[in-house]
């Protein structure tokens, strides 16, 4: 299973009377076997990614891997919705 970082929407929701604006995050996006990785993902983490890392060279690594998914399509993260066992969506 291929995967890579992309960018999703995440719809502002109503809080307190309120709607509050749109907003976007970097998540993983997981690919099934023939689709190329800037397609549509089969499915997704859960939560946003993290440049959480021990080795300054790996987080380089990392952030230019998140430049790449800045320059993909926007997805919708309502498009993600059912919750797998496995913490993707």
């Amino acid at each position: 299973m291929a995967w890579n970082y992309r960018v999703f929407k995440h719809k502002g929701k109503l809080v307190s009377g309120r709607q509050m604006p749109d907003w976007y995050d970097i998540h993983h996006a997981f690919y099934d076997e023939g689709v190329e990785p800037d397609g549509k993902p089969s499915s997704i983490g859960i939560d946003a990614a993290t440049n959480y890392t021990n080795d300054p060279d790996e987080m380089l690594e990392t952030l230019e891997k998140f430049k790449r998914a800045i320059s993909m399509p926007v997805l919708d993260y309502e498009d993600f919705h059912e919750i797998a066992p496995d913490g993707v969506l």
